[in-house]
């Protein structure tokens, strides 16, 4: 997810009722299994995990418009959630075993998790020289009105101050024969 559009996510647009509601009814739609590698969590089964798309195009008036949007939920196993948030995985100090992880679940070798952590950091950087609106209509998949009074304003917190970490961080080291 691009740093700017860090908090401008689901749960900081609904209420901490309509989130849980939303979580139990995603974990259900997987059987409280992992929707990538079929596992679970030892403290908690499943976590869910938001799928955007990003795009961009010219809106009505001919300005450029780049929109986030909420194509569904997945139940993640804490492991597999790490490795969608990899660089927040790398923040708690658990990028080795969001990695192990990945090479698991993909059987990569660490050239292959390098080739992809380093088109992860391309298009992460890329996407984080612009502005995204945000489109949650896919909600009514889940029983909420995005017009309606479950959505409530974003969360005023900021990504001020947060230091972006180098690509080095999202490379593999490799080893030495």
């Amino acid at each position: 997810m691009p740093l700017t559009c860090w908090y401008s996510n689901v749960r900081n647009n609904v209420s901490h009722t309509v989130w849980r509601a939303i979580a139990r009814q995603v974990a259900s739609e997987y059987n409280n299994r992992c929707g990538v590698c079929g596992g679970r969590g030892d403290r908690h089964p499943v976590e869910c995990h938001e799928e955007w798309s990003y795009k961009h195009g010219v809106s009505d008036t001919g300005e450029k418009r780049y929109v986030q949007t909420l194509e569904g939920m997945i139940a993640l196993c804490p492991m597999c959630h790490k490795v969608k948030h990899i660089g927040f995985a790398h923040e708690q100090g658990l990028l080795h075993e969001a990695i192990g992880q990945l090479m698991f679940v993909n059987q990569w070798d660490e050239d292959q998790v390098s080739s992809y952590l380093r088109l992860v950091w391309e298009t992460w950087h890329a996407r984080n020289e612009v502005i995204w609106d945000l489109d949650i209509s896919a909600l009514s998949r889940y029983g909420v009105r995005p017009d309606g009074s479950e959505i409530q304003k974003a969360s005023s917190r900021t990504t001020a101050g947060y230091k972006r970490p180098s690509s080095e961080v999202f490379l593999l080291n490799k080893k030495r024969t």
